[in-house]
């Protein structure tokens, strides 16, 4: 956690300085009304304008713990403490409660997915037109609820600390934290969501090869009291729970704004000046070497272009221009355009001879990648098989 806490330090958000200082949310377990009252009273007269977060006492799993993490990176509960009840009338003390209370009703803050009416799917509502839908085959937990309607909000807050680039303007913003709201959901909080609700990663009658005891969701149970063990006071526990979630949490978004982000920026860039570097517009050259395939297929739906790109171009950390065939989709091995047939599996002299470029380096045998010393021979490797596979179709 310190490592992705460190990072806020040069924040100017008002609320930056409450989480760093935050280290350890005070927790505290009870079922007594008289004693939640004294501690709830006692919190507020010391800690003007915090907030009291409530969960159920007992066992704790990964999607509450997970839920009062997220609450933590808001404005409103930048700097709380947490009451452990099942006790209804100590739920009345605080100022939002997950996972417990049978009541799901966002105006009241309050956040549980227990009760048999509730039906709520992260993408909305599910129907006879959609049932069929993967998005609608999991129900949200608490963790879920509380990303779905805070989790904007944690991610603009986590991208202005860590000063993140989401775009020059409000709706590039606004859109960049949709994307990324939505991606984060499917690759982290939808696993939780599954978990807890019991949603099997197979079909019926498959089973797994193998367990996987070291996700997320498994750390933190590991955490509860052992039965055996003489201290059964959740408390501390509950506090090492959240120091585990908030780390994965933090990773998890750290990459979304930081690494992917800023991957897809550099696409970007390349797909808008594509004109600018080769007057096919069917090649791009990325300024800084970086994941970019998937970038690529995206923004070409995204503006309507799919296919449009045959070649990337690059210079690798060694110093070498690469230039990199675009595969047909995502999935596949096969190039829309593959480098030239008669330089493919060749190295140095024995290529640039049958090139006639003298800084190739070398084309791998299946034609996907190839390396060339200057930018202009890295061109020109693609303009020449581009030109052959015109040459080809042209007289078939």
């Amino acid at each position: 956690v310190n490592k992705y806490r460190g990072l806020f330090k040069n924040s100017s958000m008002e609320f930056a300085t409450k989480v760093i200082a935050n280290t350890d949310i005070p927790v505290f377990s009870t079922e007594k009304l008289e004693e939640a009252t004294e501690y709830v009273n006692k919190f507020r007269a010391e800690s003007e304008g915090r907030s009291i977060i409530g969960t159920h006492s007992g066992v704790f799993h990964c999607d509450e713990v997970l839920g009062c993490t997220m609450l933590k990176y808001t404005k409103q509960f930048a700097n709380p403490a947490i009451i452990r009840s099942r006790n209804p009338a100590i739920h009345e003390l605080t100022d939002i409660l997950i996972d417990v209370g049978d009541v799901f009703d966002v105006e009241t803050k309050r956040f549980d997915h227990h009760q048999k009416t509730f039906e709520g799917y992260f993408h909305g509502e599910k129907t006879k037109e959609n049932e069929n839908d993967e998005r609608f085959v999991t129900k949200m937990s608490s963790a879920g609820l509380v990303y779905k309607y805070f989790g904007k909000e944690v991610i603009r807050n986590l991208a202005e600390m860590w000063e993140a680039d989401l775009g020059v303007t409000q709706d590039k913003v606004d859109q960049a934290v949709e994307e990324i709201y939505i991606d984060l959901y499917k690759d982290f909080i939808k696993e939780i969501d599954a978990i807890d609700n019991g949603v099997s990663q197979f079909k019926k009658g498959y089973q797994p090869k193998y367990h996987i005891s070291t996700g997320l969701a498994s750390r933190v149970s590991r955490l509860n009291p052992a039965w055996n063990v003489e201290d059964q006071n959740p408390d501390k526990p509950f506090q090492k729970a959240l120091g585990v979630t908030e780390d994965e949490f933090l990773a998890q978004i750290y990459a979304k704004l930081k690494i992917v982000r800023p991957a897809y920026n550099v696409v970007l860039n390349a797909f808008e000046n594509r004109e600018e570097f080769h007057e096919s517009g069917q090649v791009i050259y990325l300024k800084q070497v970086c994941p970019w395939k998937s970038h690529l297929y995206k923004i070409e739906e995204e503006t309507k272009n799919e296919g449009l790109i045959k070649f990337t171009i690059f210079q690798a950390p060694d110093g070498m221009y690469r230039v990199q065939a675009v595969s047909v989709s995502q999935q596949a091995f096969e190039n829309r355009i593959s480098l030239h047939e008669d330089w493919r599996g060749k190295r140095d002299e024995e290529l640039q001879k049958i090139a006639g470029l003298d800084s190739l380096r070398f084309v791998h045998h299946s034609g996907f990648i190839g390396g060339a010393g200057t930018l202009a021979d890295a061109i020109k490797m693609v303009e020449i098989s581009m030109e052959a596979v015109k040459h080809k179709e042209g007289s078939s």
